[in-house]
């Protein structure tokens, strides 16, 4: 298994506008590639729990609005 030397985490620190640019000129071909990996992943995996989150929200008022029609009156 290969291990990735990515940059130091305080370059990872916002410092404008233009940051991301500034932070890939600073960095070789394949250390962006291995950055943009690490970014690309990191926003699946949030859109993952993001919609796990929605999903059981809607499962929990579909629940409660099944009782509400199974409701007699």
């Amino acid at each position: 298994m290969n291990e990735w030397g990515l940059v130091p985490e305080n370059d990872l620190l916002r410092t404008g506008l233009e940051w991301f640019l500034i932070l890939l000129e600073k960095t070789e071909i394949e250390e962006r590639a291995h950055l943009l990996f690490c970014f690309w992943r990191a926003c699946i995996c949030g859109m993952m729990q993001y919609m796990a989150v929605v999903k059981h929200q809607c499962l929990d008022q579909l629940g409660s609005l099944s009782v509400i029609i199974d409701d007699q009156c």
